[in-house]
Order: structure tokens, then C-alpha cells, then sequence
């Protein structure tokens, strides 16, 4: 979100004074090279952006707005669209699972 928000990771680095590679690892989820484990945000530097970045203390913290973008939609219509047909019972499946979600779940309690 705060990429989006400051339109890079090189904006975020510039912003708050970490390397572009932390900040790429992070948002990369990459996993370290020692322990295999996901890189992780320490509280400390959670604490650190938000303040550079004006987000209130505990910005991080919150729960994640899954809003999606309209740019975000279009590429994954293009992804879909670039699939072989084969894959593509996939992307319906997630459709589908999406579309019972934003309904509450009323198309499966009809089906019962």
C-alpha cells in the first residue's frame, strides 16, 4: 500500500532513509538466505517509516484494506487473458470463490 501510495520502492527508500534492497525484501517477501524464513518488518523499523512517512504509530499494525485498484483489475484481466485455455478453470475457480465471499456466502446456503 505505501508503495502505491508513494509510487515506488526507490520513493520509500529515498523517504525513509532504508536501502532499497530491505525495503524490496520485505515487500518481496523474500526469504533469507541463513534461515529460509520470510524477511519480516521488526517493530522497530514498522515505528521508523511510519513516522518518516506520516502514518500514525501503528499504521503497520492495522488489519489490510483489500481494496482493489482499478490498474490492479486490468492486470489481472490481461493475465487471465494470456493464460492457456487449460489454466483457466483456475482463474474461474478464484472468481467464483470471490463472488461467494462479496455475497456473503448466500449462493452456497441456497445450493444446501
Amino acid at each position: 500500500m505505501l508503495r502505491d501510495e508513494l509510487g515506488s520502492v526507490s520513493e520509500i527508500a529515498k523517504v525513509t532513509g532504508i536501502t532499497y534492497a530491505q525495503v524490496s525484501q520485505w515487500i518481496n517477501e523474500s526469504p533469507d538466505s541463513k534461515t529460509g524464513k520470510v524477511r519480516n518488518i521488526s517493530s522497530e523499523s514498522a515505528r521508523l517509516i511510519e513516522k518518516k512517512t506520516g502514518k500514525d504509530r501503528g499504521w503497520f499494525d492495522q488489519p489490510v484494506d483489500m481494496e482493489i485498484t482499478d490498474k490492479e483489475v486490468e492486470a489481472l484481466i490481461k493475465m487471465v487473458k494470456q493464460m492457456p485455455k487449460e489454466n483457466r478453470p483456475h482463474a474461474k475457480r478464484l472468481l467464483d470463490v470471490a463472488n461467494e465471499l462479496a455475497s456473503g456466502g448466500k449462493k452456497e446456503q441456497a445450493k444446501r
